[in-house]
């Protein structure tokens, strides 16, 4: 979630022998009596497949799970020449339907009591806008405390705490800390600690893009301390990319790491013993890390809507579904109640369950392409040194009230 977290999916590919289709691939009208699913690349698509197959036996109805890369780049494109050819079913974080729903591409949904119950409210919370829901979710997810149990025994309560352990950690040349400092999505967490936000939001579930807090004083103390982390060597001079740090984890030279489930394969495939903590407080407050909600949407214009809504309730939805796709690849912390406990026994699961309820979902309106350009912009002046958190903050929080004021349409991504 991410930056949209990074490009959440990767969820599906295709069943029986679909095979995967190129991007190029030229759209053709959907399919009479078949349920078409689309997912990006990076979730556990043999698992969906294999739900999809089982859901066919139950009902004699087929379900086609298609996967891909850069996925929203295809459905984004194919919904813009009408959505034919484009799936029924549409798997994405929750993050980018303000504008979907403005475009019309993604249509409300009406969950049954039962599901509404079993799902947690933060889920619920980042679908709904403009008092109705756009999205059934499955797992939800924020950034943690990653940390190396063979150079941490007890993760630190807070952020002030990681210098003294860099200087025990310094002489065997490991960092104490990393993460993508320059992105919105990994910084934030640290920024919402003092009290800043995105927008504020209205009671309907939209937001007001004219009030941003990003230049808030908690969001100014946490460019200044993350200029202290690079003065005393925690985090190299100029920022550390994601790759870099997701290296240096998995090779050893660095401590802790600000990541989501995700990044857990990785460390497991490279012999990494970690655990999961929730972050640490800055200034006393707790960090408030970005909540993504993964959700299936019901497509707008689908003739099928009635056997999606089938589906994704009484099929998709149920543990023994969500624990198929968890096999193939981890879904992160599920949204389902009854999966969540579950999987209780997991102390990685149950810590990141602790970083979603500190947190707070990602806003979805369409004007949050100009929060991740204009902070990332900032960042990056943070990060170089070239303007003061302060001024590089008052810059970025000054340029989205302009837009929003102007009432200048939000460019689409």
């Amino acid at each position: 979630m991410q930056k949209s977290r990074r490009d959440v999916v990767k969820l599906l590919s295709a069943v029986a022998g679909v095979p995967v289709l190129s991007w190029h691939t030229r759209a053709g009208a959907w399919t009479a009596g078949q349920l078409t699913v689309w997912v990006n690349a990076d979730k556990g698509h043999e698992g969906l497949r294999r739900v999809a197959e089982a859901y066919a036996q139950r009902s004699g109805r087929k379900v086609v799970v298609q996967h891909f890369e850069q996925a929203v780049d295809r459905f984004e494109a194919v919904m813009k020449e009408g959505g034919q050819g484009g799936p029924d079913i549409w798997i994405w974080p929750h993050d980018r339907i303000g504008d979907w729903i403005q475009r019309g591409w993604i249509a409300p949904v009406q969950p049954s009591e039962p599901v509404r119950s079993d799902i947690v409210q933060v889920a619920w919370d980042g679908f709904t806008q403009g008092g109705k829901i756009w999205g059934y979710p499955l797992s939800v997810e924020a950034v943690a405390l990653v940390y190396n149990k063979a150079l941490v025994a007890q993760p630190p309560a807070s952020f002030e705490e990681v210098l003294a352990l860099h200087e025990k950690l310094k002489p065997k040349g490991i960092r104490a800390l990393g993460w993508e400092t320059g992105s919105p999505y990994f910084t934030w967490p640290l920024m919402a600690a003092g009290g800043a936000y995105v927008f504020q939001r209205r009671i309907d579930g939209s937001y007001e893009p004219r009030d941003t807090g990003i230049n808030h004083p908690g969001a100014v103390r946490a460019g200044q301390y993350l200029q202290q982390l690079m003065a005393a060597g925690v985090i190299p001079q100029g920022g550390l990319s994601y790759s870099e740090a997701e290296a240096d984890m998995q090779d050893g030279q660095q401590a802790m790491w600000i990541t989501g489930p995700w990044a857990w394969e990785g460390l497991k495939s490279n012999g990494i013993d970690f655990g999961v903590a929730p972050l640490p407080t800055l200034g006393g407050r707790p960090a408030r890390p970005f909540v993504g909600v993964l959700g299936a949407m019901v497509v707008e214009g689908s003739p099928h809507r009635a056997q999606a809504i089938d589906f994704i309730e009484n099929h998709l939805l149920k543990p023994e579904s969500l624990q198929r796709i968890n096999a193939d690849k981890p879904l992160g912390v599920p949204a389902s109640r009854r999966m969540f406990w579950s999987q209780y026994a997991d102390a990685r699961v149950r810590a990141s369950m602790e970083a979603i309820y500190a947190g707070r979902p990602m806003p979805s309106n369409s004007e949050m392409t100009w929060f991740w350009q204009h902070l990332s912009a900032a960042l990056r002046e943070i990060n170089s040194g070239t303007r003061g958190p302060r001024e590089a903050l008052d810059a970025a929080a000054a340029q989205i009230r302009a837009l929003a004021s102007q009432g200048r349409p939000v460019a689409s991504r």
